[in-house]
């Protein structure tokens, strides 16, 4: 990874990993919080699937198809959160330190990093084998609809980007 690229991402994450050690310990728990305690991200992960399926008119083969890829990938993008969360929290306890070790900060966010590039893998794996499922009528229709949703320009919408 280029140099700058590299420090760039570090320095980002480790403001992150700062910003959210700040944060009182009760904020993730609150309702509408994207974090998973909310349970918001569940519920839509599922809702956001048959919409597609609806949206798309998925024969029953297609829908079983679209359904059986996602719970495939589930397990693994849960793995990824928990150690995302993990990591989260060993940064909060680092800043509560009495003196701030910036080497281990600087594994962190490297490890942050590192998890937040296997999780872009898995979902585009995951979109690539979902859309290999629909025809080019339905891909078509996926890309008018996203194009609608503001997808594609820039602008991403809190947990849309799954469909």
């Amino acid at each position: 990874m280029n140099k700058l690229v590299k420090t760039l991402l570090i320095g980002s994450l480790t403001l992150g990993g700062f910003t959210m050690a700040n944060a009182s310990p009760d904020h993730f728990d609150k309702p509408g919080h994207a974090g998973k305690s909310c349970g918001k991200h569940e519920k839509d992960r599922g809702a956001r699937i048959e919409k597609m399926i609806e949206r798309l008119d998925l024969d029953e083969g297609q829908a079983e198809q679209v359904r059986n890829i996602r719970d495939n990938y589930h397990p693994q993008m849960e793995q990824l959160k928990e150690k995302m969360k993990d990591n989260r929290q060993q940064l909060r306890e680092l800043v509560q330190a009495d003196a701030l070790d910036q080497e281990q900060v600087r594994v962190i966010a490297e490890a942050i990093g590192d998890l937040k590039t296997e999780k872009i893998i898995l979902r585009t794996t995951m979109k690539s084998e979902i859309r290999m499922v629909l025809t080019e009528e339905q891909r078509e229709e996926m890309k008018q609809w996203k194009k609608r949703r503001g997808f594609g320009h820039g602008r991403r919408h809190h947990g849309r980007d799954t469909d």
